[in-house]
């Protein structure tokens, strides 16, 4: 059953502990129905009619007709550490003369939450990332949107490049000064629309590719967009474009490019069946088959690093989690635990053919799921998942990698580097003697208190499953129709995010029963007896009786309202008020 309401929550549960390239980035999503072959990479025109090619060109080089968000270069307490309880999804660079820059996502909701703001953040360290000082600069999103995938790049000029998704594009920020502390940044612009968050590729004849992923619902495409810059990002003419294929299903892309020693372009892309690769030999034009990278254990679905090395040799960080039985396979039916859960074991291998056999493999943090231990284990809900890897090669041949630690787990929001040597990836151990694993660089302590998203304001939003539920934040809850017309939430391991939920500890379903009659949406909640449930509800909802007087309305016009563990609550929101909605 659908219900075209979302509504917004926050799930406290007692019981529980937070658990948990120097190449550009392509990212390449989910068709919701794959395209027919004759859509796939150069459609044959009808008579009279434009190529599919052609239709996506003639919208993806259009560029967001909305002002370029600019960073706030003053940030103040808003974005200090005590007012933001997650981090992750973060990039880095280095500059000639080592100092390093690092961007990540934070805010005070969770990644997901669009009643909160979402910040994107730099810090930087002149010291090998010993200490860490910022933010130097931020950027907070607009009500009811989205900053997001931040990446950082020096270019062949010696020029910091800072850009982010904001308002309907990605807004690149430019500075001469990557040296500084606090650079000076030249206005801000919008790139291309779309989502981008590694670096462009400076090919072998000077120009510059530029890979976001992008979605263009009149076309029914989601995939990935190709731009080429011949004047050093100056400007970014649309080349191509990429789509998911029969049988590869493409949900968030996040692929970067490599520039191949015979001049054709390979496009590594993130697929729910673990990294695929492509290759063009058009420039970005066109695009084959993908295929699964040989000899790797490859098939996590998250963010990976690919980047070409001074040497020449091909550098790959990726999650690679030993083989060993699903533990979940008893518990239900989930979808592909090894895909969607385990984010751990980054390791680092290296490529001496362009992809072709990999070699090699030196583990950068070897912290785990604890999906492996017992129930009644004490550390069972503290989860140790590394994510969205980024890096970058710095003059003298060190290879730094940057990632986060479990960006939502009161035992992690950390944001990690390693320092590391060709020698040593090849070796499966650090034998250099300037090497080093596991950089803390920056940890949240701040306290969490955690959302189930439900968003009425926005029942078209493709961030929110109608009805949806996230526990701890992170666990969403998918209802099920049952004859009593109540929904039992059970889980759906396909959209956890930070992934520090403890899954077994609720053992009892929440009551869930939901239904639209003249505009109003009726909403019954009993959470479980163990179970402290609040939830946000906009300040005009009623109970089946009258106004609500329980709870605190905030600044925001949102009521936060704690409902009593084990026993319903029936609340009266109305789908569309106008001028009263928070």
């Amino acid at each position: 059953m659908k219900h075209t309401l979302t509504l917004l929550t926050v799930l406290l549960l007692a019981p529980l502990v937070g658990l948990h390239a120097q190449t550009p980035n392509l990212a390449k999503p989910l068709v919701d129905n794959l395209l027919n072959d004759s859509q796939q990479t150069e459609a044959k025109p009808q008579t009279g009619a434009p190529s599919f090619s052609d239709a996506v060109a003639a919208i993806a080089s259009k560029k967001p007709s909305s002002t370029p968000l600019a960073p706030n270069l003053e940030p103040g307490p808003e974005f200090a550490d005590g007012n933001r309880i997650w981090q992750g999804s973060g990039s880095m660079t280095i500059s000639p003369k080592g100092r390093i820059w690092l961007s990540w996502m934070s805010g005070g909701g969770f990644e997901g939450d669009r009643t909160e703001p979402t910040f994107t953040l730099l810090f930087t360290s002149s010291d090998g990332g010993q200490t860490c000082q910022g933010p130097v600069a931020a950027v907070k999103s607009p009500r009811g949107q989205h900053v997001q995938d931040p990446g950082l790049w020096i270019d062949p000029r010696g020029r910091l490049w800072w850009y982010y998704y904001a308002n309907g594009g990605m807004v690149a920020n430019i500075a001469d000064d990557p040296e500084a502390a606090k650079p000076h940044f030249q206005p801000p612009f919008f790139v291309s629309q779309g989502f981008f968050i590694n670096k462009p590729t400076v090919l072998a004849d000077g120009s510059w590719l530029w890979t976001p992923h992008n979605k263009f619902p009149t076309l029914g495409f989601k995939g990935v967009t190709v731009y080429r810059s011949q004047d050093e990002g100056k400007s970014f003419a649309f080349a191509g474009s990429v789509n998911s294929q029969p049988g590869v299903e493409i949900q968030i892309g996040e692929p970067i490019t490599v520039e191949l020693r015979d001049g054709r372009i390979a496009l590594f892309i993130r697929t729910l069946a673990g990294i695929r690769r492509t290759i063009s030999a058009d420039g970005g034009r066109t695009w084959g088959d993908m295929e699964a990278l040989p000899g790797l254990n490859a098939v996590v679905h998250s963010r990976f690093f690919v980047s070409r090395l001074k040497s020449g040799n091909l550098l790959l960080v990726y999650n690679r989690p030993p083989e060993r039985p699903d533990p979940l396979a008893t518990k239900g039916p989930l979808v592909n635990f090894r895909q969607l859960r385990e984010r751990v074991h980054m390791t680092a291998v290296l490529s001496e053919d362009d992809g072709v056999t990999w070699k090699g493999g030196l583990r950068l943090d070897d912290r785990d799921s604890p999906s492996y231990l017992p129930d009644e284990s004490p550390h069972r809900r503290i989860e140790k998942l590394t994510t969205y890897p980024d890096g970058v090669q710095s003059d003298d041949g060190t290879i730094w990698v940057s990632y986060d630690l479990s960006r939502y787990g009161a035992d992690g929001r950390e944001i990690v580097l390693a320092r590391i040597r060709e020698a040593d990836v090849l070796a499966g151990k650090l034998v250099s003697p300037d090497s080093r694993l596991k950089i803390r660089v920056h940890k949240l302590t701040t306290p969490r208190h955690d959302y189930i998203p439900i968003n009425p304001q926005n029942p078209n939003d493709e961030d929110y499953t109608p009805n949806a539920v996230y526990l701890n934040r992170l666990l969403r809850f998918e209802p099920a129709e049952q004859s009593d017309g109540i929904f039992k939430l059970q889980p759906r391991l396909g959209d956890l995010q930070g992934l520090e939920t403890d899954i077994f500890t609720v053992r009892g379903p929440i009551l869930f029963k939901s239904q639209l009659k003249d505009g109003v949406q009726e909403i019954t909640i009993a959470p479980p007896v163990n179970v402290k449930l609040t939830v946000i509800v906009p300040k005009y909802a009623t109970s089946k009786t009258g106004p609500l007087t329980a709870g605190t309305v905030r600044d925001d016009g949102w009521r936060e309202l704690p409902l009593t563990p084990g026993e319903p609550t029936t609340l009266r929101i109305p789908s569309k008020q106008q001028g009263n909605a928070p």
